[in-house]
């Protein structure tokens, strides 16, 4: 009869190398959802104006090389209770940003397999005082 024997299998830690860091806050609201902005015409003029927008908030602050494993960090600031938001319309306003971020060259895609999925976080502001923020950090390893 063979003589088993249990042993306790430790994960060895993973080195996690974080080399690009940056937050870029920008000083105007988002729309709670795409449905927003119904028109194609005015859905292509919002997506431009983001884009400008992030492309002069990133400036020379952009990496070397778009990244092609990073975290991010989607904070959103509103005086409409945090109660009351959803997240996946939180997520999806993001998104002129997070395509300004790969059209500037920060991000290499915003796809699951650059990003993961995105921490959302909301804040509250005072009215007509909502801001939002995408955090970036370069990820190097199994993190």
């Amino acid at each position: 009869m063979p003589d088993w024997h249990l042993s306790a299998v430790r994960a060895e830690p993973t080195l996690v190398l974080v080399t690009y860091h940056e937050t870029f806050r920008f000083e105007a609201p988002l729309p709670s959802t795409q449905a927003d902005v119904q028109q194609r015409w005015a859905r292509t003029k919002y997506r431009d104006q983001w884009h400008l927008r992030v492309k002069l908030t990133v400036g020379s602050r952009r990496p070397p090389e778009p990244l092609t494993r990073a975290t991010v960090t989607l904070t959103r600031a509103s005086s409409r209770p945090s109660r009351l938001c959803d997240a996946d319309n939180i997520r999806i306003s993001f998104k002129p940003i997070l395509d300004g971020l790969v059209a500037c060259g920060v991000l290499a895609e915003d796809n699951i397999g650059t990003i993961g999925e995105p921490l959302l976080q909301f804040e509250d502001a005072p009215p007509k005082r909502g801001w939002c923020s995408v955090e970036v950090e370069e990820v190097h390893g199994d993190g």
